[in-house]
């Protein structure tokens, strides 16, 4: 599961997710509660570790804060 995740989040398309100020603080934050775990040379400050977090808190339906929940709704458009 954790592959496909990783080649889903690793799409162009996703290269355009927009990483705010100190995300990187959360994006590292929710990668410590979500079941799967990001390669360990993951970017927390990258748009596919967002993206990954994204897919990944959609799929087990852990709620997130307003910024990464229309990030994620605009992620799941495309």
């Amino acid at each position: 599961m954790e592959e496909l995740m990783k080649v889903l989040a690793d799409c162009p398309e996703y290269d355009e997710i927009p990483v705010r100020h100190n995300e990187d603080q959360i994006n590292a934050h929710l990668q410590q509660i979500m079941p799967l775990e990001l390669p360990a040379n993951a970017a927390m400050d990258s748009s596919h570790t967002k993206a990954f977090l994204l897919l990944e808190a959609h799929l087990s339906r852990i709620k997130l804060m307003t910024d990464y929940i229309t990030d994620q709704r605009s992620m799941l458009d495309q």
